[in-house]
């Protein structure tokens, strides 16, 4: 009887040894069988069946390891799956996202925005619309736009036009200024360049210093006058009374003269003429005189008998008649009154 229990358990010891280890997606004992619907199992824990399982969504199974599937696919029981044109997934995805208006994506690659001068409309969109010439989109657009004024569409883009042109909303190209106007980089319209500025390349440009124009739609500055200067862009002048015009070092300057001096229209420096007197910075005959030639050179004349002047007048003016009647009766009546003092003193005296 003993030896029947040694013999049982040499055999059960060898049909134990006999049996196989099935790897990873396999099961059995005697013989590996493969799971079935691409599930795995555990080299372990896998004499049965019942004993395989799926990978979690997002993975498949490789043979030997659940892995996730790549971005661009999903997976549902195990099976890795390309997403749909216009979807796309990242890595380990169960699902695939629809690509937002604007993008667009073919065999699940990853959302790519359109182009300038493209766009989509809509969700899920395989492939980008190219805008109408008249037309243009920034990057990832979901809609082209006109372009503003000042700016022209080319190849879908918005660009700006540049200094001597113009355009209005919605144009192709930039026009041309006319001569003698300008704009600056970006303008709906030209303007007419004003006087001190002068129309070069399509700019209004201010005339240099000692040159001016005087009108609007001029292409060239002209020099100022002798004796005149000017700012840039501004018109020219003389000097202020009281200073001189001087050039030095290529700037133009006005010194102001010595004390008891003056000018005139940026001349030199000269004493008021005799019988006159300097009253802010200006040679002026003073009252009941008047200027006699013309300024600088000029005498103080005194006013004729009935005529009379204000300080720095250039002519005098006639006395009016109830004036000099005035004058004449306050004068009488003087001699009256002088005359009857006289009689009432001889009468109480007795002179």
């Amino acid at each position: 009887m003993q030896k029947l229990y040694i013999i049982v358990f040499i055999l059960k010891l060898t049909s134990f040894l006999k049996a196989q280890i099935c790897q990873a997606g396999y099961y059995g004992t005697v013989e590996c069988l493969k799971c079935p619907n691409n599930m795995m199992s555990n080299p372990s824990q896998n004499n049965s069946v019942d004993q395989c399982y799926n990978c979690p969504d997002g993975y498949y199974f490789n043979g030997i390891n659940c892995l996730k599937c790549k971005a661009g696919t999903y997976s549902l029981n195990g099976q890795c799956i390309t997403c749909q044109d216009g979807t796309s997934s990242e890595d380990g995805s169960s699902f695939c996202y629809d690509c937002r208006p604007g993008q667009y994506s073919q065999k699940g690659e990853k959302c790519q925005d359109c182009p300038v001068g493209y766009y989509s409309p809509n969700i899920k969109s395989s492939t980008c619309i190219k805008c109408h010439p008249q037309k243009a989109s920034n990057q990832g657009s979901w809609m082209c736009n006109y372009c503003q004024p000042g700016e022209y569409a080319k190849n879908g883009e918005c660009l700006i036009c540049p200094s001597g042109t113009y355009s209005r909303f919605g144009s192709i190209y930039c026009a041309r200024c006319e001569i003698g106007q300008g704009s600056n980089p970006g303008s709906s319209t030209c303007i007419d360049c004003p006087p001190g500025t002068f129309s070069q390349q399509g700019q209004c440009v201010n005339c240099y210093a000692g040159s001016t124009t005087t009108e609007y739609n001029q292409i060239a500055c002209i020099k100022c006058p002798e004796g005149q200067y000017s700012v840039p862009g501004g018109q020219c002048k003389f000097c202020e009374p009281g200073t001189y015009l001087i050039s030095s070092f290529g700037k133009i300057l006005c010194i102001p003269c010595k004390k008891g001096l003056t000018s005139y229209q940026g001349s030199q420096c000269f004493a008021c003429p005799s019988g006159s007197q300097l009253i802010n910075n200006k040679c002026l005959c003073g009252k009941n005189q008047y200027m006699a030639g013309e300024y600088p050179n000029f005498i103080c004349q005194d006013c004729q008998q009935g005529f009379f002047s204000e300080v720095g007048s250039t002519s005098q003016d006639q006395c009016q008649s109830s004036q000099t009647t005035m004058a004449s009766v306050s004068f009488n009546s003087s001699v009256i009154l002088k005359l009857i003092s006289l009689y009432i003193i001889y009468l109480l005296f007795g002179f």
